[in-house]
């Protein structure tokens, strides 16, 4: 089998990229484990938490600063519905405190703080670059390094194929080929990164602090 059956069995079997919650779900309860993850032209195979304002706002200081505000956030996103959740008092809801603002992207989020719509975003760190986003700041950065975008793949096809997709992954920041060079192109990536499960650490900190136990959890608030 060539390299480049190879990357096409790859996209074939993992589906494509999972999001950190959706990963870190799959994998405590058993039912997946992680292959890689890219690595960003910038260095960048991780991402925390941002809280984001309007220039001006003075430094996020906790969830009472959530209080009769409009928060823009991705539901079921680590960075987003997920850490927001983390800081509620047991059997507090949302709504009580703060209007959520759901957002179809990170960037939907943003978007809304500088439109007005929102008074406040969750975000992951990576997508907020300030000099996209002018007159909005950070006004927290929060929890620990999420692994970003890593492909997944089912328990079976991880035991039979995993070890031969994991070596080709990594192979790729070497290779020059055209083909090579088109799949790091695709992911946006200049290189693969081995993920572990140890490597979602903070991803299952967050979730015991949102109170989401992974291994019953539905996908379903």
């Amino acid at each position: 089998m060539n390299r480049v059956t190879m990357l096409l069995a790859a996209c074939l079997v993992l589906g494509g990229v999972s999001t950190t919650f959706a990963a870190a779900v799959f994998i405590a309860k058993g039912l997946a484990k992680p292959v890689a993850r890219p690595l960003a032209a910038n260095g960048a195979s991780t991402y925390r938490t941002s809280v984001v304002s309007r220039q001006g706002a003075a430094p996020f200081g906790g969830i009472t600063d959530f209080n009769g505000k409009r928060v823009a956030y991705c539901l079921l996103a680590s960075a987003g519905e997920v850490f927001v959740r983390s800081l509620l008092a047991p059997g507090e809801k949302p709504e009580s405190i703060f209007t959520p603002v759901p957002a179809d992207s990170h960037q939907a989020a943003l978007e809304a703080v500088r439109s007005g719509a929102a008074d406040f975003a969750v975000v992951k760190s990576t997508v907020f670059v300030p000099a996209q986003y002018p007159g909005l700041v950070e006004v927290a950065s929060a929890g620990g390094e999420h692994p970003d975008n890593t492909l997944i793949m089912a328990n079976a096809a991880a035991e039979k194929f995993g070890a031969m997709i994991s070596r080709v992954l990594l192979g790729l920041e070497g290779d020059t080929s055209e083909k090579a060079e088109a799949v790091k192109q695709a992911f946006g990536c200049k290189a693969f990164l081995a993920t572990t499960g140890a490597d979602f650490a903070a991803t299952f900190t967050l979730l015991r602090k949102a109170r989401i136990d992974p291994k019953t959890f539905d996908f379903a608030c």
